[in-house]
């Protein structure tokens, strides 16, 4: 996977407590064993209903939407990902960006769905304690 400089316009790097210290002099590769996506998509129609759905926690290298890995100082503090328009935007950690929106208005109301994917920090046994 590429990688590419933090920049400031990517905007502020928030890590939970801790975080850093744990991503730090690791290699790149074991970095992102710290990092997952999960999916949220919000689908409604006026005047009828409107429902949730969370995604499962993913690799961010098994994530379509990935496409680069941006790193400051050796560590790695976000990725670059497919937008709604698909366009290539950073996303930092414990961020979200709009990987999907649609919008319809059939004459009976309008039916909207919108999808984020999170970039998520995770701890050292993460796939080890989900499946406790």
């Amino acid at each position: 996977m590429k990688v590419v400089a933090y920049e400031e316009r990517f905007g502020e790097i928030s890590f939970p407590e801790g975080f850093e210290e744990l991503l730090k002099n690791l290699p790149i590769e074991e970095q992102m064993e710290h990092y997952r996506t999960t999916e949220y998509s919000s689908y409604s129609m006026t005047n009828w209903c409107e429902r949730t759905q969370k995604g499962s926690a993913i690799r961010i290298q098994n994530d379509r939407d990935v496409t680069a890995l941006i790193v400051k100082d050796g560590i790695l503090v976000g990725v670059m990902m497919l937008n709604d328009s698909n366009r290539e935007v950073p996303c930092l950690a414990e961020e979200r960006v709009c990987t999907y929106y649609a919008s319809d208005n059939n004459g009976a109301g309008y039916k909207e769905r919108i999808d984020y994917t999170y970039l998520i920090c995770v701890p050292k046994n993460f796939d080890e304690e989900k499946q406790s």
